[in-house]
């Protein structure tokens, strides 16, 4: 069993996140009952149809990579979504905010240190 490192927003992200939630919110025309009907996906991406809420919490958690035993940690590019090489890397996590497994912060330096 090892240990997971994922990526989360800065707070001040996250606040700018909730407020474009909030109005997308407010604005919705709640009588319309398609839009009911199909959750309230009023966004396209794509193929998909995302809700508000679906946009809300997109990107939000983005799994780093693992470490386990004392073993190299093993970075997981995510099919380079975010990031396709070390310096992209290396700017997208001091960007964010870096926790281990959900639970706690971590030091964005001290994951920087192993590679």
């Amino acid at each position: 069993m090892g240990t997971n490192f994922y990526s989360i927003p800065k707070v001040e992200d996250l606040k700018k996140k909730r407020q474009k939630l909030i109005e997308q919110v407010q604005s919705m025309d709640i009588s319309n009952a398609g839009l009911c009907e199909d959750d309230f996906r009023i966004h396209e991406d794509g193929w998909d149809r995302l809700s508000p809420w679906d946009e809300f919490v997109n990107g939000n958690s983005i799994h780093l990579g693992k470490r386990s035993s004392g073993w190299k940690f093993c970075w997981n590019f995510n099919d380079n979504k975010y990031y396709s090489n070390k310096e992209e890397l290396l700017e997208f996590i001091r960007s964010r905010r870096v926790v281990m497994n959900m639970v706690k912060n971590y030091n964005q330096m001290n994951l920087l240190k192993w590679h």
